[in-house]
């Protein structure tokens, strides 16, 4: 389990429709601590400490 996601759900995307592929890479980058900029659909550039 990662994420709380488990590992059957997590390694069945492949019937997942794109949008969907999606919004799964969005979610787990941010739970990673990484931010999305829905404007531009672009990660933005991580703060520096």
């Amino acid at each position: 389990m990662k994420n709380g996601v488990p590992f059957h759900i997590l390694f069945d995307v492949d019937k997942l429709m794109p949008h969907e592929h999606v919004a799964f890479y969005v979610t787990f980058a941010e739970i990673a601590g990484n931010e999305f900029d829905w404007q531009s659909m672009t990660f933005k550039k991580p703060k520096k400490a």
